[in-house]
């Protein structure tokens, strides 16, 4: 009785009708708190977007620079190690100290100028695969001059090393014709060395040379000078491009070849 009672009270409340002042005040109020609160919503939405966006460049960024950085990184170690290797073997097989600018790098390959021969070293397999001499290159009047003041300006030709054979006594007088130079036949000859200053020496001969796998070109200077033992000339091989002289040796005129001669 009393649940019907309560279900008739409830169906006799009737909401009171809508005063149309205070619904034009609620529907001003709606419209001032959406005019207000909408740009605040873009805003933030924008925001969110825009953080987005820097957070994705941020992580695109540092995974392109990571990338440069391995790229960059990688290669020159393995060049780097390829250089040590190169130098090791060479060292070891020649008994020559090459300097890391000199090292032409191309993957496992290491090409260098070693006293006037080009040298090829594998460096995977730690053995010189090859060595070339230098090929016959015609040089420019420049190139000539140039070859020619290296040459005269280069302390390897102002302190050129000779050595000197010192016969036994009883041949002392012989042994010391030409500077000394004369080799006996007795055991106990000894070698020594003196310097002479070869700057000022007669050319005979320029001569341009170049490598198989290098692009530079190198000069052949062959002189004479009364400082050389009787028949002998000097021959000196100059990098163009470096403006100095990477070997010279002596022998008798016309018979040292360039890539024959070592550094003096």
């Amino acid at each position: 009785m009393r649940k019907e009672e309560l279900i008739r009270q409830l169906k006799s409340i009737k909401a009171p009708e809508p005063n149309e002042k205070d619904s034009l005040q609620a529907k001003e109020r709606l419209i001032k708190k959406v005019r207000t609160s909408f740009p605040k919503i873009i805003q933030e939405r924008r925001m969110i977007i825009m953080k987005r966006r820097v957070l994705a460049l941020a992580v695109v960024t540092s995974i392109v620079v990571v990338a440069l950085i391995l790229s960059t990184v990688l290669p020159a170690r393995r060049v780097t190690s390829a250089k040590q290797i190169a130098k090791d073997v060479i060292a070891k097989e020649m008994h020559v100290t090459v300097d890391d600018e000199d090292m032409i790098v191309e993957g496992n390959i290491v090409i260098v100028t070693v006293n006037g021969k080009e040298v090829t070293v594998d460096t995977k397999e730690a053995k010189i695969m090859k060595i070339s001499m230098p090929e016959p290159a015609s040089l420019t009047e420049e190139e000539r001059n140039r070859a020619i003041e290296i040459f005269r300006n280069s302390p390897e030709v102002k302190n050129f090393p000779i050595p000197v054979m010192t016969a036994p006594p009883e041949n002392g007088d012989e042994g010391n014709k030409n500077g000394g130079f004369i080799i006996t036949d007795e055991d106990e000859a000894i070698e020594k060395e003196k310097y002479v200053d070869l700057s000022n020496a007669t050319i005979v001969s320029v001569k341009g040379y170049t490598f198989p796998n290098g692009k530079e070109k190198y000069a052949s200077i062959e002189v004479q000078s009364d400082l050389l033992p009787k028949g002998y000339s000097a021959t000196f091989f100059v990098d163009l491009k470096k403006g100095k002289i990477v070997s010279g040796g002596m022998g008798p005129s016309g018979s040292v070849k360039p890539g024959f001669i070592k550094k003096p």
